[in-house]
């Protein structure tokens, strides 16, 4: 059984530092989610479906054009550069003929894995930026006239304070077919000048009979002489074609051993690899005095794989048949023919060099820092465990057996406000928990966090909200434009106030506002139905100095509670991610 060992080594997912001691660095504009499962951090995502960041290598064998948005907070990118690193990585997995078969004996085949990867590197002194524009003139010498495709990762980083900012997301990159007229411009453009009957002699080859790309999965094959059914792990649509025996593009190109990410993703490279094989064929079906037109039928017959030599097969008949290869003359080839001069091989693309990515020392938390669960005084933050955790990692998804999803809103960064005016010095502190296990947290404010906790270590209940740090009579704003869907009594305060819950439906979600204040309607000039504008004063905050930050699905009107023997609530969403990013916003 084929075991594809090394199928799944993928690229590798960088640290992200959305923001460090008031700097901030995200990109925009691109989707940030991850490939769907089963793909994971470090594997190779195969199936069809990906995320909206798909584009293509264009038919002229070009990178396509990447528009890049970063929101930047506290520095300017003309004083301290956005890096940009975008890397690529096919894993095409298929057999290998290892053995020749025999009359009643078959062929052993043996299965291949060939990582076929890229990579480019530079910088932009604004947060727009383009990769790869195509209204620039490429030029040959300074590499970017190579292309290369499938799973990509798009890294950007910034150093505006003496530690790196870094950002990423997933992209695909596939392929698009060139057509039959660019083949055949590019084969004559190639071998023109040499003779015109070897552009009959290559036409009849390239210009119909393969293609570069498929626009289908690629799965498996059942090979009928065999009747056997070659399986290896997907390829998705628009990468390239490549049989069940390494038989890749136009040219075929069957060796795993010599073959390169050029070959694979740039058709004008395969072609020329094809090319030079015809001419190791013609080479050695060479005869003196022969015709061009007998030349030609060997030669393809030998293309094809003929192991007795100046055989001519059904292939190499099929090819003088086309309209391409009738067009090859019947005269003699000339006896002062330099063959060699004739038959060199056409130079190849070299392997550039791998650019260097400045970025480093940038820690992760699952490597750099130890757990620092109930490490906090009752003062809040303390400042020596601030300084050693130094950077924090993404929030960890709670509870992992099943957890909530993140509330994910669509709108910029830059278009949204922290919850609370206040000048509480803690006033952008979120408390949760690292996916390295770092718990970062006081007082359980964190979302499910536990309450009501006992001497023998039972709880009450899970705290399904965010507290956030503020005073009493605080201002309380909307994070982002919306609709004030429902107000009503939520908390009783230890000074006996009965604290309210204001519930804002914004785009994406719906916000419960918890612990304000009763008489913020009043206050604030509004009521149940109003539209209120991003950064817009709603209410102010209650006897109990905090704000409850919770996140439920679009359409819930009412607040929801967790117990340990209790179901999981249907509408609730994680705030954590949405908070962390509201607080890199410094609105």
């Amino acid at each position: 059984m084929a075991k594809f060992d090394g199928s799944n080594s993928g690229l590798k997912v960088p640290a992200r530092r959305l923001q460090l001691n008031g700097f901030g660095l995200r990109i925009e504009n691109l989707d940030r989610r991850d490939p769907p499962l089963p793909y994971v951090d470090g594997a190779v995502p195969r199936t069809p479906a990906f995320n909206s960041n798909v584009c293509e290598v264009s038919a002229k064998a070009r990178m396509p054009q990447i528009k890049v948005q970063c929101s930047t907070t506290g520095f300017r990118p003309e004083d301290f550069p956005i890096y940009w690193r975008l890397q690529t990585l096919d894993v095409m997995c298929r057999f290998k003929k290892v053995k020749k078969g025999e009359v009643g004996i078959p062929a052993n085949y043996t299965d291949r894995v060939v990582p076929l990867s890229d990579e480019w590197v530079g910088t932009a002194d604004t947060p727009e930026f383009k990769i790869f524009d195509v209204t620039t003139p490429v030029e040959d010498a300074d590499g970017s006239d190579r292309v290369a495709g499938g799973h990509a990762i798009l890294t950007v980083a910034a150093r505006p304070n003496g530690e790196w900012l870094q950002d990423y997301v997933h992209l695909r990159i596939g392929g698009i077919e060139p057509g039959h007229k660019r083949v055949r411009d590019e084969v004559t453009r190639l071998v023109g000048a040499r003779s015109i009957e070897l552009v009959h002699m290559l036409h009849a080859i390239f210009a119909w009979e393969g293609i570069q790309f498929s626009i289908s999965e690629q799965m498996h094959a059942r090979f009928k002489k065999l009747g056997t059914l070659f399986d290896w792990p997907d390829d998705p649509p628009n990468y390239p074609l490549s049989s069940f025996d390494f038989g890749v593009g136009y040219s075929q190109f069957t060796d795993p051993d010599k073959l390169t990410t050029a070959i694979a993703w740039d058709w004008r490279e395969n072609l020329v690899c094809g090319i030079n094989v015809f001419f190791k064929k013609m080479k050695s079906t060479y005869l003196r005095d022969t015709t061009w037109r007998n030349w030609a039928l060997r030669a393809w017959s030998a293309y094809n794989g003929v192991s007795k030599k100046n055989e001519i097969t059904q292939y190499g008949i099929d090819r003088g048949d086309s309209d391409d290869g009738r067009l090859v003359s019947g005269a003699r080839v000339p006896r002062d023919t330099d063959v060699d001069l004739l038959l060199d091989a056409l130079g190849m693309r070299p392997i550039p060099p791998r650019p260097e990515w400045p970025v480093e020392g940038l820690p992760t938390v699952d490597r750099t820092v130890r757990r620092l669960a109930n490490s906090f005084d009752d003062a809040g933050w303390d400042e020596d465990l601030r300084a050693e955790i130094g950077t924090l990692d993404e929030p960890k998804a709670v509870p992992p057996y099943s957890p909530f999803a993140f509330a994910a809103s669509t709108a910029a960064i830059g278009q949204r406000y922290w919850p609370v005016l206040t000048e509480n010095p803690e006033r952008l502190t979120v408390a949760y928990e690292t996916k390295g296990g770092i718990i970062l947290d006081a007082h359980e404010r964190r979302f499910l966090g536990r309450r009501k906790i006992k001497k023998n270590g039972t709880f009450g209940r899970y705290h399904v909200g965010i507290d956030l740090f503020a005073y009493q009579k605080d201002v309380v704003v909307a994070c982002e434009e919306g609709m004030i869907v429902a107000f009503y009594p939520f908390y009783p305060a230890k000074s006996g106030q009965m604290t309210y819950a204001l519930f804002l439906a914004i785009k994406d979600f719906v916000v419960n506002y918890g612990e304000l204040r009763g008489d913020s309607p009043k206050k604030f000039k509004w009521q149940v139905g109003d539209r209120v504008n991003a950064g817009q004063k709603i209410g102010w905050i209650s006897d109990t100095g905090m704000l409850h930050f919770e996140t439920y699905v679009s359409g819930t009107i009412h607040n929801e509670h967790y117990y340990p023997r209790g179901d999981k609530p249907p509408h609730l969403l994680n705030p954590t991610s949405y908070l962390l990013e509201c607080a890199g916003s410094n609105l």
